[in-house]
């Protein structure tokens, strides 16, 4: 068929006459590409599809494909997509937007922090988690789970993962990045929780004051949660005299203060739990020596009222 000019017109020869017109149907120029018309060279039948949302950040991470702007920190330069990353982060999404600068030309320029802060930042907005440790660490423990690890991590691992911590959660406040401030705090929980030691616990948990201000700090109130509660605290010269501790105390009079009164704490409750106990066996006496009465008519050799 022609449309007067010489030029042929596609035409579908497999369309259905239905009795309106003479004519063949003739489709739009433009339709959604499909495997038929895409050309040979941009069509990749072995293209591989992610199927869920979390994979689809991970395959992203890192990736020039479909990224439509650019970081900038140092001498690198990062593909990052508006979509992912604005979405998570106050900062990226004032910044990209509007007539700013780096909206207009697709890049972010980072001055002010590290390049593996930052990566950090965007390893989190792709996959909801980042590296706090250093690489050392997963080399040697990056196969193990928790209970594997426990006690084996060396004391400079842990220093390392704090001070990661506290930077993903400064910088969670400074990006607007609230699910970043949650997992920085989840992280710190799992390294505390991982140190079997009274010394290594304190050293850590200067690390934590001596980088934070605020008594209701997060990372303060999550290291005192596990002072207080851990089975290495206990009401002896020990506990006081270990060097970590002293150093805690003598630099931070509001935590020494809570350990002071969470010390005389534990002491009054394992004087409640030994009276609770001698009383248990006192009772138990009593309740063995009516038992016998009642049998045998006859007072055992056992006071029930002895001074326990």
């Amino acid at each position: 068929m022609s449309n007067g000019n010489g030029d042929n017109d596609l035409v579908l020869k497999d369309a259905v006459d239905d009795g309106s017109d003479d004519e063949a149907f003739t489709p739009p120029e433009s339709r959604t590409p499909s495997p038929s018309n895409i050309r040979p060279q941009t069509y990749d039948p072995k293209h591989k599809t992610v199927l869920d949302v979390k994979s689809v950040g991970e395959s992203l991470f890192m990736n020039d494909e479909y990224s439509d702007f650019k970081i900038v920190v140092g001498d690198r330069i990062w593909p990052a997509h508006r979509t992912i990353v604005c979405t998570q982060s106050a900062f990226f999404k004032a910044a990209l937007r509007g007539g700013f600068m780096e909206a207009q030309e697709g890049m972010v320029r980072i001055t002010d922090e590290s390049p593996k802060d930052i990566y950090r930042i965007l390893s989190f907005l792709y996959t909801h988690d980042y590296h706090d440790y250093g690489a050392p660490y997963y080399e040697e423990f990056g196969k193990l789970n928790r209970e594997e690890r426990w006690g084996r991590i060396y004391l400079e691992d842990q220093h390392y993962a704090t001070r990661t911590n506290l930077s993903m959660h400064r910088l969670a406040d400074k990006y607007g990045i609230e699910g970043l401030a949650k997992r920085s705090l989840e992280k710190e929980d799992e390294v505390i929780a991982s140190i079997d030691d009274i010394w290594e616990l304190c050293s850590v948990g200067s690390k934590i004051y001596s980088e934070t201000e605020k008594q209701d700090h997060p990372f303060r109130q999550t290291f005192k949660k596990w002072l207080f509660d851990s089975s290495m605290l206990y009401w002896d010269a020990e506990t006081l005299d270990c060097e970590p501790v002293r150093k805690l105390l003598k630099e931070n009079a509001d935590l020494g203060y809570d350990l002071i009164l969470k010390l005389y704490e534990m002491k009054d409750e394992e004087e409640t739990k030994k009276l609770q106990f001698r009383q248990a066996v006192k009772d138990k006496i009593a309740e063995y020596t009516t038992e016998i009465v009642d049998k045998t008519g006859a007072l055992p050799d056992t006071d029930p009222n002895i001074d326990l």
